[in-house]
């Protein structure tokens, strides 16, 4: 990519990608939507000026809002309580996770908080920080505005994206200069939910996150319980919304007194995507595991073997234990960490792949070339 600070424009480029978002365009100065084209139009200086006009626009107006009509949110819930899950497998027997329904759902309910995540890397900041620092935000703006190259056909060529409130947020993520968040499919999760609790009943969830899973199972009528100390009072007001049974609980899932009003073996299904030691930081509250464990073997111990504990007496009989790893975290083997833990108190029972164009936490390009290994769902029955 390229680091030119003179906009590409038809005195020096002829063959522009210009991508266009037809929803939610800024109206620039001179009362035009700014489309690719328009943004193109604008030569040299005046392709720089209009960049520090986007610039003041969103210095006065604070970070983008991706906030969604009611109707718009019913009208997508409702979409994946029909949807079924057929075609989830491949022929390789790989879950397909690349269906991203109801993304724009739990950015709604989660909204600056899921733009606050870092990264593991000590250079790594979240979009919110880019967006704050005058510098890697105007980088930003260029990497949409035309001053840098891509070579998506094989051939280099600069390239203009309209301007909207997502497109700042995709070009934050898209350009590496804030932290791209992870988010579970919810189809996925219905898909698991659907699999392996037929009859429906109750989920426990012992890491909420941006509310996905809570999602899926609302969508299959299933009362959901979850602990998440972060976003329990946004996952909660999702549930609210859509009127799903259920609760989250705004602790930790190692406290074993966080489950005092869960019946012993009341439970259908657990399943989660816990956090993987410091993959992902959302926060810098004490709360937060990779926080509370300074350690890789004292969180395995603290934090992860205390909630697989926990959570192994909240279920019934023949219940299924599953969550959604990852094989590696830097030097450390946490697939088969984590799942040897696991092993000790239930029944290991198999391992589903996931396919998709980009690992829910792999740290993979969207090259197609994901592994079996990358990344998979490991399922364990209480016997």
């Amino acid at each position: 990519m390229s680091k030119n600070l003179i906009p590409f424009d038809e005195t020096n480029s002829t063959n522009p990608y210009l991508k266009n978002r037809k929803e939610g365009l800024l109206i620039g100065p001179e009362g035009k939507e700014l489309s690719a084209e328009y943004i193109w139009s604008k030569k040299g200086q005046e392709r720089n000026n209009l960049v520090e006009w986007v610039f003041q626009y969103y210095r006065n107006n604070g970070f983008p809002k991706l906030q969604e009509d009611e109707k718009d949110l019913l009208d997508t819930y409702k979409k994946i309580c029909e949807k079924d899950i057929d075609g989830m497998i491949n022929a390789d027997g790989q879950v397909v996770n690349s269906n991203s329904t109801g993304s724009d759902i739990l950015k709604h309910f989660m909204g600056e908080l899921y733009y606050s995540t870092r990264g593991e890397g000590k250079n790594s900041i979240s979009c919110i920080e880019a967006f704050n620092n005058d510098d890697k935000f105007r980088a930003v703006l260029r990497n949409r505005m035309g001053y840098n190259t891509s070579k998506e056909d094989g051939t280099v060529r600069p390239y203009i994206f309209s301007i909207s409130d997502a497109m700042i947020i995709q070009g934050m993520r898209s350009s590496n200069i804030g932290f791209s968040t992870s988010t579970f499919k919810i189809m996925a999760a219905k898909y698991v939910n659907k699999k392996y609790a037929p009859n429906g009943g109750s989920s426990i969830d012992f890491s909420s996150g941006w509310g996905a899973r809570c999602v899926a199972s609302g969508s299959l009528g299933m009362k959901y319980i979850g602990f998440d100390p972060l976003t329990a009072d946004n996952v909660n007001s999702m549930m609210k919304f859509f009127n799903i049974e259920g609760f989250v609980i705004k602790g930790c899932s190692e406290e074993k007194e966080n489950y005092k009003n869960i019946e012993n073996e009341s439970i259908d299904i657990a399943f989660s995507s816990p956090p993987y030691f410091v993959l992902e930081k959302y926060s810098s509250d004490l709360t937060q595991c990779y926080n509370k464990y300074n350690t890789y073997p004292e969180w395995l111990s603290e934090y992860w073997n205390n909630t697989v504990s926990n959570c192994f007496t909240t279920l019934k009989k023949n219940a299924k234990f599953i969550l959604c790893m990852v094989d590696k975290v830097g030097k450390h083997e946490i697939a088969k960490d984590m799942t040897d833990i696991c092993a000790k108190y239930m029944q290991p029972v198999g391992i589903v792949p996931i396919k998709t164009s980009k690992g829910h936490l792999s740290g993979k390009k969207e090259s197609g070339l994901v592994t079996k290994t990358t990344e998979a769902f490991y399922i364990f029955e209480k016997v």
